[in-house]
């Protein structure tokens, strides 16, 4: 079963464990208006009900009220917010910020991100085991996603996108043999670039864009090199 419900070889089947739940703007006004209108009402209730000189406790309490209200947002970051163990928004833009009290909030960053699969070692078409990694370039898209559908969406895009270079790998000879079949070897590019969509495919349900993917190493396994006597190593940058 693929991942858009379709049956298929080395898909995964993600459309029935996937969390309903997608990315929405958070209730958020300035930080600075919220800390005056905050302190302003604390005062004016201090006044009011108990004169100049009592209930001196009345600011102190809209002090420590204001400390769950304020976020600050880094630039190409972001603030999930969640109330009471519902999610209620994302805050993206960046500054200072006043949301909902007693929220729990988790930064999640939107930065381009890339890493380089362990280097696998996997049968190709024609049954020959070969040596492959590629390097994967991505980042999150959708923060609800990648916080609530994933235990984690580091690790959850990692394993993925080796699970995914396996297959690719298998669906392919190393070397062309009639000059007609696509190669690992031959049409790097392509692959990448097949390799590239199944990734996506795969990660879209942690909230997770694929910007890029390509082979960073490709040989035969060293058993393999001993046999055929070919060279050791070719690298794609």
């Amino acid at each position: 079963m693929s991942i858009d419900g379709s049956s298929g070889p080395g898909r995964v089947g993600l459309r029935s464990t996937r969390v309903d739940i997608s990315e929405r703007p958070a209730l958020a006004v300035s930080g600075w208006l919220g800390v005056i209108v905050l302190f302003a009402c604390g005062w004016a209730v201090k006044v009011l009900v108990a004169g100049h000189h009592g209930w001196l406790w009345v600011p102190i309490v809209v002090a420590v009220l204001v400390a769950t209200l304020l976020v600050v947002v880094a630039p190409v970051q972001t603030s999930v917010i969640q109330f009471f163990g519902s999610y209620v928004g994302t805050v993206r833009r960046p500054g200072f910020w006043c949301v909902l009290p007693l929220t729990v909030r988790r930064g999640v960053s939107l930065r381009v991100r890339n890493f380089e699969t362990n280097h696998l070692k996997v049968n190709d078409a024609d049954g020959n085991p070969v040596d492959i990694a590629a390097i994967v370039v991505w980042q999150v898209v959708d923060t609800a996603r990648s916080t609530y559908a994933v235990d984690s969406y580091r690790d959850f895009v990692t394993v993925q996108s080796e699970s995914a270079l396996r297959h690719v790998a298998t669906s392919h000879p190393y070397d062309e043999a009639d000059g007609e079949s696509v190669s690992l070897r031959g049409a790097t590019d392509l692959v990448s670039d097949e390799l590239a969509r199944e990734v996506a495919e795969r990660v879209t349900v942690a909230g997770v864009e694929v910007v890029e993917v390509r082979i960073s190493h490709l040989a035969y396994a060293q058993d393999t090199h001993r046999e055929r006597g070919l060279p050791v190593l070719v690298r794609y940058w």
